[in-house]
């Protein structure tokens, strides 16, 4: 016999679930608040008449199709695999890397919607 203890069967399954479950949460939460965010950037930019670089252009101009791609295609792809995959370790462990790579999607969203603020400023500052 060994020493170290061993997570049942049942209870891997209900912690894949609550972490496939928690990161649809976060998911949902980072959709809407991006969104709003977005929504804001755009009417600044637009009072400010700045040029846009191309990756905020295309973050203000695609964020209706490209977030629900991201964030619903993220939470579908996490519950399918709760559903379809049998190693439940692997699942808990997809299901943090598949959290990770849409964090680092968020980071790069909000670098695009600040450079032409960032921008801005330099210029000013020259």
């Amino acid at each position: 016999m060994s020493d170290s203890p061993k997570v049942g069967s049942q209870a891997l399954q209900i912690i894949g679930w609550a972490t496939s479950l928690a990161a649809c949460a976060y998911f949902l939460w980072i959709y809407i608040q991006l969104s709003r965010y977005t929504t804001e950037f755009a009417k600044l930019f637009e009072s400010l008449a700045v040029e846009l670089p191309r990756p905020t252009a295309i973050v203000i101009g695609g964020h209706n199709f490209i977030y629900p791609l991201i964030f619903v295609g993220a939470g579908i792809f996490v519950v399918g695999k709760e559903i379809f995959m049998r190693d439940k370790k692997l699942s808990i462990a997809v299901t943090f890397a598949v959290a990770f790579c849409v964090l680092q999607f968020v980071g790069w969203i909000n670098a695009a919607l600040y450079a032409p603020i960032f921008a801005t400023v330099e210029k000013l500052s020259r």
